[in-house]
């Protein structure tokens, strides 16, 4: 192991605290070109790779635990376990910032190595979202949420284009010292994030906000406030609250109840089967959706479901993207001390992204919780929704950075698909998203409320839903191409020599 000297290990570790303060709901990201900038020169001078993958490994742990540290609540998690929390997200958090490290230091140190660097770092964020289960938590690109106009070119770019993008932006200041004095390349960065910024308000500028006709919904909020709370409330079946809620204020406009996920838990054996207090709850010709756990011998599932006024369930979505730790504990017999945040840790996955055609309402795709952090991901490509329902429960997450940004990765979704995003949630902070990422209504979180919102129309696909990240993955291969060139090109003409070799011997 590599050792980093206290002066270096102070810099590096005062660098990466701080660059949590870049993420929502902080939204500093001025303080990431001081920080950025110190990370990458310390990873250009390095004299080894042993050295480079030490130095960004400390970097990523330090980075990964202050910014999640929040979760340590949010798992209810005391004394020995938050030691055991910390240290598995700081070996994990540095496997992102370590690996980059290591293969940039393939090349010789210079400006070409800052570069690789950036690429490789984009790479692995990429891969941070399917590596194990995926955790594509706080991507580099949700820090533009404090700027609606650069936000907006999510639609095109999707999120680690513009992650990319902006890791480049904030390591320019470098190239204004030596030894990487390139006065163009920190020109050339302003400039295209000034287009950007323009490119996002003119698109801003001519938004139509156009609405559904005939459909208006009513967004439930319940509070718990701890988990302990939060299981006993699910054991008691508080529905009753939720019905004083829903007849608060007249509804007689209301089509459509939105309630928050694991708004019931149906004890009924039958998963199909509604609990006879929910179809009671429903008025006359309106619908429910809400998010329940449904029961079934064994297991059961997390679901979001659409009741109609008899109490037929008509649809029903499972969730598949399962929770680690609170929907399921992986490797469990080596990591006891974990406990679930909920009493249902033995659900079953549901078959993906769905989409149904509601009969008084355009068709709705369905993502239940922590689903919305997954780009591209969330809707079905052969069956396109014209609206997003993201029932969620924010109420794990205490009084703490979660909900701010759980809410802002539902924003970055509504851009890149171009949808909007109707968001009920416990004790988080509900909202009407807007297909511009825009909050049209929205309650704060712990409050216990609802509010009534129209539906805003969804747009034509915008280039990322229709073609992902073909924009990124062409950037990055040329990136690298460029790049490695020198070493591409001598890898190609060896090959072909070979290749020569073994058709003349074959002749003869």
């Amino acid at each position: 192991m590599h050792k980093i000297n206290y002066k270096e290990g102070l810099v590096l570790f005062f660098a990466a605290w701080i660059s949590g303060q870049a993420l929502p709901p902080f939204g500093h990201i001025w303080v990431l070109f001081l920080t950025y900038p110190l990370f990458f020169s310390f990873i250009g001078k390095t004299q080894s790779k042993k050295e480079a993958f030490w130095k960004g490994a400390f970097f990523g742990a330090v980075y990964f635990v202050f910014s999640l540290f929040w979760a340590t609540a949010a798992f209810n998690l005391k004394t020995l376990a938050i030691f055991y929390f910390c240290l598995g997200f700081s070996i994990w958090g540095a496997l992102f910032y370590a690996l980059p490290a290591y293969f940039s230091a393939f090349l010789p140190q210079g400006k070409k190595r800052l570069f690789a660097l950036a690429f490789f770092f984009s790479l692995f964020e990429w891969f941070r979202t399917y590596f194990l289960t995926g955790l594509p938590w706080n991507l580099t690109s949700s820090i533009f949420v404090v700027s609606p106009q650069i936000f907006q070119n999510l639609s095109w770019m999707g999120p680690y284009l513009l992650g990319l993008l902006a890791i480049l932006f904030f390591i320019s200041p470098l190239f204004i010292l030596k030894p990487y004095r390139n006065l163009l390349f920190p020109v050339l960065m302003l400039s295209l994030f000034g287009a950007f910024f323009y490119g996002g308000h003119l698109r801003l500028q001519k938004a139509t906000h156009a609405y559904v006709p005939n459909v208006k919904l009513r967004i439930v909020q319940h509070h718990v406030r701890n988990v302990e709370e939060y299981i006993i409330k699910k054991k008691e079946n508080q529905f009753d609250s939720f019905e004083k809620l829903i007849s608060e204020r007249p509804y007689d406009d209301i089509t459509h109840f939105l309630f928050a996920e694991n708004s019931v838990i149906s004890q009924e054996i039958n998963p199909k089967k509604v609990p006879s207090y929910v179809v009671k709850a429903i008025p006359k010709g309106k619908t429910f959706v809400l998010g329940m756990i449904r029961r079934a011998i064994g297991a059961s599932y997390n679901s979001i479901v659409v009741i109609n006024d008899t109490g037929k369930m008509e649809f029903v979505y499972d969730k598949w993207h399962l929770l680690p730790i609170g929907e399921y504990i992986p490797f469990q017999s080596f990591v006891p001390w974990i406990k679930p945040i909920t009493d249902n840790a033995n659900n079953l996955r549901g078959s993906g992204p769905k989409t149904y055609d509601f009969k008084d309402a355009p068709p709705a795709a369905f993502v239940n919780c922590f689903e919305i952090i997954f780009p591209g991901s969330i809707v079905d490509k052969n069956h396109r929704p014209k609206w997003i329902i993201n029932a969620s429960g924010d109420n794990w997450y205490i009084d703490s950075e979660g909900p701010y940004q759980h809410l802002v990765a539902a924003q970055m979704r509504a851009i890149e698909e171009g949808l909007p995003v109707a968001r009920p949630v416990q004790t988080g902070i509900s909202a009407m998203i807007n297909p511009y990422g825009e909050i049209e209504k929205s309650l704060p979180g712990e409050v216990i409320g609802t509010f009534d919102t129209r539906l805003p129309k969804a747009l034509p696909p915008p280039p990322f839903a229709k073609y992902g990240n073909l924009f990124y993955f062409t950037f990055l291969i040329l990136g690298f191409f460029f790049l490695f060139k020198k070493e591409v090109l001598s890898f190609m003409k060896k090959g072909i020599l070979l290749f020569k070799e073994r058709l003349s011997s074959f002749g003869k």
